[in-house]
């Protein structure tokens, strides 16, 4: 339903039907002042992983290791990618991958700010690209963290199963991120009652917005697109274990996969479920603690959190703050997308 100038609703902070693209100098603003908070928190973040590291005596054999490392950790980047590529086509398939490839680097490097809520960016630049409301793509973000959370939670229930390891403790986050994959789930059956929702004549801005939300949930709710999902975050996590198991190794801590396992996903889920920039100090802590509680040594321990966790954050960052710089320069014609709302990609 197209609204008329008169009846046009006021742009919400994150716009559904009626609501004006952000212009670019705005954009551009925002996004790099942004980047530049995420660049002081990586280099707060490096400078305390270096007095960390300081006082541990590294093997020169590390060095043979770490080509290795950042092979892992580019495969579980691109793993969490072809998640965001899936999700974000199913409600945009004009996107092309080089712009999403670089909003999503864009998106990681920004959740290094203060609860992460500048990684919410990465919607408004899909609309400067595509011209489809962020209301209509922001349910990618859920899903995302919701695989994430569940994911590490997996990982951890494989290695306490057949390591004879004791689970980690879980919070209410953990709880809350399964229960909401499971109702995305059911969202596909409920699709035809959540279509008849949508369509009234006359709503309220926020009405409207509701309404772009619920539309862009339907085109990533249901078994299907979340199994995919799930799926892709649970290959990322393979690579960290096998990475994690590679650095405890190079470190001199030798653990079992499953003891890796468990450390990994311990770390997931602190780091995960906390509001600090990245987990920083809660991932590193619950790596440390878990190792310990297996019987390895703390200061091995910390090596091995501080070697992983750099493969595995602090090298992307830079890149992720390159293409922030990038996804604000002055773009070609947006690739406008009319979406079918109700009838997504199978």
């Amino acid at each position: 339903m197209r609204v008329q100038a008169r009846d046009r609703a006021p742009a919400l902070p994150f716009g559904g039907d009626g609501a004006s693209p952000p212009t670019l100098p705005r954009l551009r603003v925002l996004v790099r002042g942004v980047a530049a908070l995420a660049a002081l928190a990586l280099a707060v973040g490096v400078v305390l992983t270096w007095r960390l590291g300081d006082g541990i005596r590294w093997s020169t054999g590390i060095f043979d290791v770490v080509p290795l490392l950042v092979l892992l950790a580019a495969g579980s980047q691109g793993s969490r990618f072809l998640r965001w590529h899936f999700l974000i086509c199913r409600r945009v398939p004009a996107l092309p991958v080089l712009a999403s490839a670089r909003i999503y680097l864009t998106g990681f490097a920004l959740e290094l700010t203060p609860g992460r809520v500048a990684a919410f960016l990465k919607f408004a630049l899909v609309r400067q690209a595509t011209g489809v409301p962020e209301a209509e793509t922001v349910g990618v973000l859920p899903v995302e963290a919701a695989t994430e959370v569940v994911s590490y939670l997996a990982i951890s229930l494989a290695a306490a199963v057949f390591g004879d390891y004791r689970l980690p403790p879980l919070g209410w986050g953990v709880i809350v991120a399964f229960l909401g994959l499971v109702t995305l789930a059911l969202l596909g059956p409920g699709r035809q009652r959540l279509q008849r929702f949508s369509g009234p004549q006359r709503q309220t801005p926020h009405l409207r917005w509701l309404r772009s939300f619920l539309q862009g949930l339907l085109a990533i709710g249901g078994p299907g697109p979340l199994l995919v999902a799930f799926a892709c975050a649970l290959a990322a996590r393979a690579c960290e274990v096998v990475l994690f198991r590679l650095a405890t190794g190079a470190v001199g801590l030798h653990l079992t996969l499953a003891a890796a396992a468990l450390a990994w996903g311990a770390s997931g889920l602190a780091g995960g479920l906390s509001m600090l920039p990245g987990g920083v100090g809660a991932a590193e802590g619950a790596i440390v603690a878990t190792i310990v509680k297996v019987g390895g040594g703390g200061g091995p321990a910390l090596a091995a959190a501080l070697l992983s966790r750099a493969v595995t954050l602090w090298i992307w960052i830079p890149v992720g703050l390159a293409c922030a710089v990038a996804s604000t320069r002055a773009p070609g014609p947006p690739h406008r997308q009319e979406a079918a709302y109700l009838h997504p990609a199978s």
